[in-house]
């Protein structure tokens, strides 16, 4: 499905529609929405509750926050660096900021 999404993508920027068309991995997000799911998965002892166990346990869920801070930044950039590869939450995390304000974008 990825590989579609970015093939589709691609089209779109190349028919040049003034729509930019990018790219925004945030991975699994910490959610009310995503923590009702796993509730509601629990309470019908469904087997994927391990997988939602196993990220808690791992943090590996995205938070929140994080997330919106990502697509802040996100929304500040111009159309032609957008539109340049997928952003994943997961790397852009992991980014030290290069702004003199360590709270914003990614992990100081």
């Amino acid at each position: 499905a990825v590989v579609s999404t970015q093939s589709t993508g691609r089209q779109i920027n190349a028919e040049d529609l003034g729509v930019p068309c990018g790219s925004f991995s945030p991975g699994m997000v910490d959610t009310e929405g995503v923590r009702d799911h796993v509730a509601k998965a629990r309470a019908l002892d469904l087997p994927h509750v391990k997988y939602f166990d196993q990220a808690t346990e791992n943090g590996w869920y995205t938070p929140e926050e994080g997330m919106l801070e990502m697509v802040t930044e996100l929304l500040a950039m111009s159309p032609e660096e957008f539109v340049q590869q997928e952003w994943k939450y997961s790397e852009w995390a992991s980014k030290p900021s290069t702004d003199p304000d360590p709270s914003f974008g990614g992990k100081s």
